[in-house]
């Protein structure tokens, strides 16, 4: 869950704080009061595209840091991934300047733009008119459904993919013997023909 978003130097803005409480958080506010920016500036925390043109101008450089909340699964997640998760949170931060160079942080450790964007995918979904969505990304279905599955249905997963590679064994065994039981039909067929003449 995100708990801060910093943005500084971005846009329209000069330094916004914003802190989120538990449960849902909405954005409201007439079209030209902001809400862009903020989405915009976590989805640069997240990992998206960077640009020299969403740098305030007047300044040389600008920035954003989310601060994320996670439960044990999630900082499960974020550790496979090689980060560290202090205290239950993540932050995440990304540095843009007007010369183009910038930087991605994670925990403070500087990584790569697509390091932060897998991190990024892990903390958060963003669902909106013509965005991105992960439940179309197979293994993000795949995850959910056997997380809604349960035990019960992580071992039946286990089992069917047992029986599969069984069939799939026991398929190529059956093709593996029709072909040599055909080569050997051949074999003796040439060697009757060869013995006849």
């Amino acid at each position: 869950m995100i708990r801060q978003l910093s943005i500084r130097n971005l846009a329209l803005v000069d330094r916004l704080d914003v802190e989120f409480g538990p449960g849902l958080n909405l954005l409201t506010g007439e079209t030209g009061s902001g809400k862009s920016i903020i989405v915009d500036a976590l989805g640069l925390a997240l990992g998206d595209r960077a640009s020299p043109d969403q740098v305030r101008a007047g300044s040389e450089s600008g920035g954003v840091e989310a601060v994320f909340e996670v439960g044990d699964e999630v900082a499960g997640r974020v550790r496979a991934l090689g980060h560290e998760v202090e205290e239950g949170m993540v932050a995440l931060a990304r540095e843009v300047s007007r010369g183009g160079r910038g930087a991605a942080r994670v925990g403070g450790r500087i990584v790569t733009a697509a390091a932060l964007r897998e991190v990024g995918d892990v903390l958060v979904d963003v669902h909106g008119q013509r965005e991105h969505q992960s439940l179309l990304q197979d293994e993000r279905l795949l995850e959910a459904l056997d997380g809604f599955a349960g035990p019960e249905g992580q071992r039946s997963r286990v089992a069917v993919g047992a029986a599969h590679a069984a069939w799939v064994g026991a398929r190529a065994e059956v093709e593996r013997l029709s072909r040599s039981d055909e080569a050997l039909r051949r074999d003796l067929e040439l060697l009757a023909f060869q013995l006849g003449e």
